[in-house]
């Protein structure tokens, strides 16, 4: 497996978009701090949702025209409408805490076994998530939120 290069990551907040990549790094550090925040909270429960592909997504607006035309166009059987990608959330948000279970992936309103869901394996490793903190330590104002 790829190893997150922390010194190739973008050191402001400005410079970590666009898609692929900079998306990807982004899934990974969703997930290493959700995990993160797992562990450190007592009582509440950290979980990751998926809102599936909509093809109303500023997402596309980034990618080539055919791509972004399929989607849009040929592909809505594929793809969640906004009400529909907000549906995972919604469902964490009220389940009930007791069903709920932390540090792992929800998509379609189904909890994903541990491996089947998360974006990547290394986002467990202690020293990793560590690293994260510290990278999202520079990229968020510390008036925002503490660590």
């Amino acid at each position: 497996p790829r190893v997150i290069d922390f010194a190739a990551m973008p050191t402001k907040a400005e410079d970590f978009g666009g898609y692929d990549r900079e998306y990807c790094y982004a899934k990974w550090f969703l997930t290493a701090y959700t995990l993160h925040l797992n562990t450190r909270l007592n009582g509440p429960k950290a979980v990751c949702s998926d809102p599936g592909i909509s093809p109303d997504s500023a997402m596309w607006d980034e990618q080539p025209f055919v791509l972004r035309m399929m989607v849009r166009c040929f592909c809505k059987c594929l793809t969640h409408t906004p009400p529909q990608g907000a549906a995972t959330s919604v469902y964490c948000a009220t389940l009930n805490s007791r069903e709920l279970v932390g540090a792992t992936y929800y998509t379609n309103c189904t909890r994903n076994h541990k491996g089947s869901g998360m974006p990547r394996a290394d986002a467990e490793d202690p020293e990793m998530q560590q690293r994260t903190i510290e990278m999202l330590a520079r990229l968020i104002p510390a008036d925002v939120v503490t660590f």
